[in-house]
């Protein structure tokens, strides 16, 4: 119930950042949350500490650049649809399309931020 709500409150924020009344900043927030909750649902101690430290590194790098990323709403619908798909599965105690749209998922944020970072150094 809790990571569906997160995902409402991910999508409103969405919502009103094209609306003009929310930051990108507002949307990472709520969709960090969400992140927060899957990894604690792992109940592994191991897996939630390394998550919080490769988190802890690219979480100012998320904040300067998560606007250009998803400049579209498209963009920025795309990781949030995952999220409740992520969600439906586990739900429905589906562990394997869990973790395949959980792959997809962070494969699609490491391109769209590798393609950022590359397009800033080059």
């Amino acid at each position: 119930r809790v990571l569906r709500e997160t995902c409402q409150a991910a999508e409103q924020r969405l919502a009103e950042r094209a609306a003009g009344s929310a930051q990108s900043s507002d949307v990472l927030q709520v969709t960090r949350r969400f992140h927060e909750l899957v990894d604690s649902a792992a109940h592994d101690k191991t897996l939630v500490d390394m998550i919080a430290t490769a988190t802890a590194f690219d979480w100012a790098f998320r904040v300067k650049w998560s606007a250009t990323v998803h400049r579209h709403e498209a963009s920025a619908a795309e990781p949030l649809r995952q999220h409740r798909q992520i969600v439906e599965a586990i739900a429905r105690r589906d562990g394997e399309t869990a973790e395949a749209i959980m792959r997809a998922h962070i494969a699609g944020a490491t391109a769209a931020f590798l393609a950022v970072r590359d397009s800033k150094t080059s």
